[in-house]
């Protein structure tokens, strides 16, 4: 049957009789009724796989437990903050994870009582680290985040790299409810910081 065609009363009804007869494992197995039905004692459940998906629109195939137990895996490695080997991760996760190292190492600063420079390498890592975690969520979201010119397209630099918004507009965007308002002043304390640092080692 081909993609677009629509199967037969016919047809959906031997499907729905195979798929009871199956009863997800429980029942006569997929190669005992490919047997029955088909003739066919060479496909080992593939044929009636095929058959009740094209016809029903469901999926009889199970993972098996090396391909579950590798999403299990990938999913702890990606909860560390890391990529398994051979992973493009989504723009979005990149920028999460950016942001879980950047909160890590404004941690490891903050308490480290023999760093110099302690208070501005903290606002630079802390505002580094909301300003990755933001984006991420406003491209979760579909919002822009980019800075853009006057038709919309995004500005880039001479890498060809997208420029983001200020930090507290990203904020704001990411979260305005009202009782967000502390969460929004907090980060915009930091930012002020990192700002008059920056301000002050560029005088000089």
């Amino acid at each position: 049957m081909a993609d677009d065609e629509q199967p037969s009363a016919g047809d959906v009804e031997l499907a729905e009789q195979l798929l009871a007869a199956w009863d997800e494992g429980r029942g006569t197995s997929k190669s005992q009724l490919e047997i029955e039905m088909w003739g066919d004692a060479t496909a080992h459940g593939r044929h009636f796989d095929r058959f009740i998906r094209s016809t029903l629109g469901v999926s009889t195939t199970r993972p098996s437990k090396q391909t579950t137990r590798i999403e299990s895996l990938e999913e702890q490695i990606r909860g560390l903050g890391q990529l398994p080997i051979g992973v493009e991760a989504p723009e979005a996760e990149v920028q999460t994870q950016h942001a879980r190292a950047a909160c890590l190492e404004a941690t490891r600063v903050w308490n480290d009582p023999v760093a110099r420079f302690r208070t501005g390498t903290f606002s630079l890592l802390f505002v580094t680290a909301w300003n990755s975690l933001v984006i991420a969520l406003l491209m979760r979201d579909d919002i822009e985040w980019r800075e853009t010119d006057e038709p919309g397209t995004p500005r880039v630099d001479a890498r060809g790299v997208e420029y983001s918004r200020d930090t507290s507009d990203l904020i704001a965007d990411a979260f305005p409810n009202k009782e967000q308002r502390g969460l929004r002043a907090n980060v915009q304390y930091w930012v002020d910081i990192r700002n008059a640092v920056a301000h002050r080692y560029c005088l000089h």
